[in-house]
């Protein structure tokens, strides 16, 4: 282990793990044009100069790794959502490729300081609204919506609060749906708009899905839950009776078209190692065929039926990644596919060796994380085996990573200190290596990333917090970056982009 010129410290080798029998080999066609792995800033802009920085749980509410969306692209615009100081919610657009940011300020405000209260994103393409689930952590729904249409690329709606309807405490007509949530996150099936989130508690926690109805009224419909945290958990440090699967995805496969999530499970603290550690371990895998309402494990067997007693539990074969409790293992870290429909999960932990290092017990959940968490690429490939890569370097942060696929299939990994890794199909994406650092970016904790950007044009755009004086009022900037080679990079701006529009009523009002 040494460190580079920028005084980051890296380790020396790759580690590959293969789990069971490796698969076929990549075909030489798919990787034969994919130019080397490259990220150049072009652009890195203040969107507010007075954002929302408080830090609790060592993260801040304006990026976290469990935001789905809180930057995304749809129909040539791209999205921004965040709380300014005062708690306020506003959001923001632009046109790409480049062109300035338009920022409004809403109805809706942040209720408490709490880190996990994020703010998640989607246009659902059936009615072109674009909606925000103002998340909070085991409180009151939070959720405001733009009239029809706002987000079509026609429209004559003007950009301004009174296109969107009041921020209300209920998704309409979500009948029977828990009223109260927690990490809320959207994803879309085709012209099928999707929302899950937690209810319940860490301990003792269940996912629950709704969809959004094709209708004129724009309802949700209450699905019911589709884990449960019953039963019995032995670990050689004590046993648990209650928990919650923490997912480190909820996505559509492009290719399949299936639902796809992945999970850590976080039990209660008396299977722990310590009560200031922290406890999550194994990886689960589960797909659904049917938007949700039917789930199978990595063998094709049905694990969970959604809104039945047959539920997903601790009990039915669904890990596919063995990782011990004791191992630092972070929950909601990253899940996505590359270009064949292969799944790809990236977490964070510790080594054996490490591990070792501090004593053979996880202790001190954000300062053992932020000396010794390494990032873990598990994937599967066509034949549903397993491969685990640890990567060269650790995370420098107790935070986590977001992942990325280009069209040629290389892997981004935006890392929590702001560095870029990538790697290649060619080499099964065992070749990780630092492709961005830069003196100049210091987040808070994580950085979010726009799911759809990189495909519309090839632009890896991340959003984060930067670090200023402690709990103070911060910038929360944009920054995009070309992943193909060539092009100078270009510096941050220090001008902040026009604030926003305050708040002139809602629609209706």
């Amino acid at each position: 282990m040494g460190r580079n010129a920028a005084g980051t410290r890296v380790l020396v080798a790759v580690v590959a793990i293969s789990l069971t029998i490796p698969g076929p080999a990549l075909s030489a066609s798919t990787t034969a044009q994919a130019p080397p792995p490259n990220a150049v800033r072009l652009g890195d802009r203040i969107l507010d100069p007075a954002g929302q920085a408080r830090i609790s749980y060592e993260g801040t509410v304006n990026a976290a790794s469990y935001q789905q969306d809180g930057l995304l692209t749809y129909d040539g615009k791209q999205y921004a959502a965040w709380y300014h100081a005062d708690g306020r919610v506003v959001v923001s657009r632009r046109d790409l490729p480049n062109d300035r940011w338009a920022s409004i300020e809403l109805d809706g405000f942040l209720d408490a300081d709490d880190s996990h209260n994020t703010i998640s994103m989607v246009v659902s393409p059936s009615d072109e609204r674009l909606h925000l689930a103002i998340g909070t952590h085991g409180g009151p729904t939070l959720y405001a919506r733009s009239l029809p249409g706002l987000a079509a690329s026609d429209s004559d709606l003007p950009w301004s609060s009174r296109s969107f309807e009041p921020t209300g405490s209920t998704l309409p007509g979500a009948i029977g749906a828990p009223t109260e949530w927690t990490y809320p996150q959207f994803e879309v099936q085709e012209d099928t708009t999707l929302l899950t989130y937690r209810e319940g508690s860490t301990s003792n926690g269940r996912q629950v899905l709704l969809r959004y109805r094709d209708d004129a009224e724009g309802g949700w419909e209450f699905l019911d839950r589709f884990t449960d945290s019953v039963g019995t958990y032995r670990s050689p440090f004590g046993t648990s009776s209650s928990r919650y699967a923490y997912l480190h995805g909820f996505a559509v496969n492009p290719i399949s078209g299936e639902l796809q999530i992945s999970w850590s499970w976080r039990e209660q603290t008396d299977a722990w190692c310590s009560p200031s550690g922290l406890g999550n371990h194994d990886i689960g895998y589960a797909s659904s065929p049917d938007g949700g309402m039917t789930w199978h494990n990595n063998e094709g067997q049905v694990i969970g039926r959604t809104g039945t007693d047959d539920l997903i539990t601790v009990y039915d074969p669904h890990v596919v990644v063995d990782v011990a409790i004791n191992r630092g293992l972070i929950n909601q870290e990253a899940q996505t596919f590359d270009g064949s429909g292969r799944i790809h999960v990236m977490t964070s932990q510790f080594t054996d060796s490490d591990l070792a290092a501090i004593g053979g017990c996880h202790t001190a959940t954000y300062e053992q994380r932020a000396e010794y968490a390494r990032p873990f690429h598990h994937w599967r490939d066509e034949d549903g085996d397993w491969h685990t890569t640890i990567l060269p370097f650790y995370s420098n942060s107790a935070g986590r990573t977001k992942l990325l696929f280009d069209r040629h299939d290389t892997a981004y990994l935006v890392l929590p200190d702001a560095r870029i890794a990538a790697a290649t199909s060619a080499a099964e994406w065992t070749d990780w290596r630092i492709v961005f650092e830069a003196e100049d970016v210091d987040p808070i904790a994580e950085l979010i990333v726009d799911r759809q950007r990189l495909d519309h044009d090839g632009v890896l755009s991340v959003a984060y917090v930067e670090r200023g004086e402690p709990n103070a009022p911060s910038a929360f900037r944009v920054a995009d970056f070309r992943i193909r080679p060539g092009g100078r990079p270009v510096d941050k701006e220090n001008e902040p982009e026009a604030p926003p529009v305050p708040y002139e009523g809602s629609a209706g009002g």
